[in-house]
């Protein structure tokens, strides 16, 4: 199991270092920080990323998973799209 989120973990460390510039510019992301507080991601940003989630993993995200709770920080948003190819 811990495979699979280190998996999902590096995909999406990668596509943020790849398509933010504010993320790749940065040596430590924060893991367990809010990254729309910290102005990394944007109304924009979460869009596109939940696409590339989405097309990415195959999975669905629903607008109310679209909260802070569960999709404001990078180790938040592992767990999410975690559970959502566990349920497949």
């Amino acid at each position: 199991m811990k495979i699979i989120r280190k998996k999902i973990l590096n995909k999406i460390l990668n596509y943020l270092k790849k398509n933010n510039p504010m993320i790749s510019s940065t040596k430590d992301i924060p893991l367990n920080k809010y990254l729309f507080k910290l102005g990394y991601l944007d109304s924009m940003g979460i869009y596109n990323l939940v696409m590339y989630l989405e097309k990415n993993f195959k999975i669905k995200i629903e607008g109310e998973e679209i909260i802070l709770e569960k999709f404001g920080t990078i180790k938040n948003i592992v767990g999410l799209v975690y559970g959502k190819i566990k349920k497949k």
